[in-house]
């Protein structure tokens, strides 16, 4: 079988991947990664052959190194004495490198694959090829897969190139073939879902409008992002689908945390853990390629409908709790300290989950003006019917919607174990911080529906996260009543014995707040509903023929 002939199998089964594999590889790119792939090798190797004792060295003294066998206490810590005839452990120098390689050899695909896929779709806004792209025939999911496994191409030779050391390294450490198969599976469907995402911030950052003065600059800062990120990803892995091969990922000190979901043990059942993660990852991407096809389709449409958003939101809080549900946290903390340190976790958590839904599903000025335009020419379905579920409607409602999700998701857990003042309390302050994020998506939608051009939008955007960022420090800073935490959104932090009253007076200044809000905002709507329908009424007088009643004698 010819390369050509491989091209053209290539091409049948997926016609953009054909493209990008044509583009990036050529004789000398593969050359340089290839080559930039054996460098990383002979150093890896080189160093740490550094660190083994010298015999011609034995004379002169005592050798110490980490790879031989024998220590001695000295100065409070474990120093390895070598001594002759050297016995080295070659495990424990195998075992070194394999867990360099497994926490660092993961970050070139997903970090510079990622910024790379960025840097793709940035290039392409900025020639305004993209749009010729959409009108393939192609499907979506087809283009996108295609860009997904092509753009970063060589990255992923360079690192297949890489990875014969890494197995080297695994045989002559001993590792457990079981833990190796589970590794490289979590990696691949961690770099997949790494990579849609890398893909939604190119499409969200095209659709945006913004000119990419310097699309070298969206791949770099993504690509530093998802290089933390991913760190997080195989930590979170490390201590709860691998922590039984712990000792391989951390040497001799490993995170003494042993992870449950509502008392499953994931982290001590190599299948239990593995099914869980896998399943997670798998949850996740499908999410992310729904959001990925219906911004490539429309551009214009948020990233997620409001139908979905319920979805997510109780599949993100059931998630988020079920690690809380852990037998193993209530050896270390009484039911009731568990419970506030469980809310507080998830209140911080929520705030960036409700940022980001209260950006995505509030819609812009012209939709809402659309929306309006709506129900004047059709009336088939109520007001609540569609501040509910449409997609152009205010998103007001949907964010209340979502606080009675996360509130009646956290408050079954948060209540149990505890006596009836804590749990009251509790209840508050999950009611009070749900009515926080109404008050923000209020606040998001005024500001939204006032900003008719682009500047305006991120000047919106802008002081809805200086309405989060703000108001917190000013209270750390300052000496001011612990009820403004509650009037602000953050009630976790109004936390002290006289809580019930910063709770009652927070939570009337919440109040007022909401319906100064929302009168505001009804009466904002109610003028642009009379202007849209004044607009239609002369639209209809304009196009009506008029009928002369001239008679002719």
């Amino acid at each position: 079988m010819n390369l050509e002939t491989v091209w053209q199998r290539i091409g049948d089964w997926n016609p953009q991947i054909l493209r990008e594999l044509r583009g990036k590889l050529k004789l000398r790119n593969v050359a340089i990664a290839l080559i930039a792939a054996a460098l990383i090798q002979i150093l890896i190797v080189g160093a740490f052959s550094l660190g083994l004792p010298d015999p011609d060295l034995a004379s002169a003294g005592k050798l110490y190194s980490q790879f031989c066998f024998g220590t001695k206490e000295y100065s409070y810590q474990s120093v390895f004495l070598c001594s002759l005839p050297l016995e080295i452990n070659w495990q424990l120098w195998w075992a070194a490198q394999f867990r360099l390689l497994s926490w660092t050899l993961p970050i070139l695909p997903v970090a510079v694959g990622g910024g790379m896929l960025a840097l793709d779709l940035a290039q392409e806004a900025s020639r305004g090829t993209f749009n010729f792209v959409r009108l393939s025939p192609q499907a979506a999911s087809s283009i996108l897969l295609g860009k997904l496994w092509g753009v970063p191409c060589l990255v992923y030779l360079a690192t297949l190139a890489v990875l014969p050391l890494h197995l080297v390294a695994a045989i002559g450490a001993g590792v457990d073939p079981l833990f190796l198969l589970s590794y490289y599976l979590l990696n691949l469907l961690g770099a997949y879902l790494f990579g849609s995402v890398a893909m939604l911030v190119g499409l969200v950052a095209i659709n945006s409008g913004s000119k990419f003065n310097n699309p070298l600059n969206v791949g770099m800062g993504l690509g530093f992002v998802f290089s933390g990120l991913y760190q997080v990803y195989l930590f979170l892995n490390s201590i709860s689908t691998w922590a039984p091969f712990g000792q391989l990922l951390y040497g001799g000190d490993r995170p003494n945390l042993v992870l449950e979901w509502f008392n499953l043990a994931i982290a001590s059942n190599f299948w239990l853990g593995n099914g869980f993660a896998i399943t997670s990852v798998l949850v996740v991407s499908q999410g992310i390629w729904y959001a990925l096809e219906r911004r490539y389709y429309t551009p214009t449409r948020p990233l997620i409908a409001k139908r979905q958003a319920y979805i997510c939101l109780a599949f993100l809080q059931i998630f988020m709790v079920g690690f809380l549900v852990n037998r193993t946290l209530g050896d270390y903390l009484e039911a009731e300290h568990l419970r506030w340190a469980g809310l507080a976790v998830l209140n911080g958590i929520n705030y960036w989950c409700f940022l980001s839904l209260i950006t995505i599903l509030t819609p812009t000025r012209q939709a809402t003006l659309d929306w309006l335009r709506y129900r004047h020419l059709q009336s088939r379905r109520s007001l609540w019917q569609d501040l509910v579920w449409h997609e152009q409607s205010p998103a007001v409602v949907a964010i209340a919607l979502c606080s009675l999700i996360a509130a009646l998701v956290i408050t079954p857990w948060a209540v149990g174990a505890v006596d009836f003042g804590s749990g009251l309390a509790m209840i508050s302050l999950i009611i009070a911080q749900g009515v926080g994020f109404v008050i923000l998506a209020l606040i998001y939608q005024i500001l939204a529906f006032w900003a008719k051009t682009k500047p305006q939008r991120a000047l919106a955007i802008a002081l809805l996260i200086g309405t989060l960022i703000v108001p917190p420090l000013l209270m750390v800073f300052l000496p001011l009543p612990k009820f403004l935490w509650v009037m602000i959104g953050y009630p976790a932090f109004a936390y002290s014995p006289q809580l019930s009253w910063h709770l009652a007076i927070g939570g009337l200044a919440q109040g007022l707040i909401l319906a100064t809000g929302g009168l505001a905002l009804t009466r904002q709507l109610q003028r642009a509903a009379r202007s849209e329908f004044e607009l239609l009424s002369d639209a209809t007088r304009t196009a009506t023929p008029q009928i002369s009643t001239h008679t002719y004698t």
